[in-house]
């Protein structure tokens, strides 16, 4: 038997309805917790694929403004997703004579190619970051917009980088610094 302090029974210990309380308000609490980590991490996946993604597009951006910035003679290609450069790029050291550039923004996926000659010949490759590891820009058209348009000596693209989130749309125009020199060994 209990002691009786005072006519009521002296309780020491949790009864099973404080037990039932402790678990129900630790589960919120816990519950709480776990939904506010969960998004942080949900946005912390979108700030970074949107990061990347400005990232890639602003390295797709500077190549085809300096091509064009260079270039004597460039054109679209297939319909508005390509686009041909044949640029005064000279190496002093005579290693590298490839002038010749083309940008493809169609199915989806960011790719170049250069040559000395016959752009058509030469083979694409994707886009290579500073490490030399492989990635692949997934680009897309930004609301039924062209991605490259030639008015004479001016160039403008509009595209779009999807993300985890809303896709990073990159727009541009440039023209060229230099102008024809009259005909182009990168196309016929």
């Amino acid at each position: 038997m209990l002691p009786v302090e005072d006519g009521r029974l002296n309780d020491r210990g949790l009864g099973l309805i404080e037990l039932i309380v402790a678990i129900l308000v630790s589960t919120i609490v816990l519950a709480g917790i776990a939904t506010v980590l969960i998004n942080s991490w949900l946005t912390q996946n979108d700030v970074l694929s949107t990061s990347e993604a400005t990232n890639r597009g602003q390295l797709v951006s500077s190549a085809i403004e300096r091509a064009v910035r260079n270039a004597t003679e460039f054109k679209t290609q297939d319909g508005d997703t390509q686009l041909w450069v044949h640029t005064v790029y000279d190496d002093p050291t005579g290693a590298d004579p490839r002038t010749c550039q083309a940008f493809d923004l169609g199915e989806g996926k960011a790719q170049m190619k250069r040559a000395a000659t016959d752009l058509a010949a030469a083979s694409p490759s994707v886009w290579i970051d500073d490490s030399q590891q492989r990635w692949v820009v997934e680009v897309e058209p930004a609301d039924g917009l062209p991605m490259f348009q030639k008015d004479g000596q001016v160039l403008t693209y509009t595209f779009e980088i999807a993300t985890d989130s809303a896709p990073v749309r990159f727009q541009g125009e440039v023209s060229m610094r230099v102008g024809g020199t009259g005909g182009t060994p990168c196309w016929p």
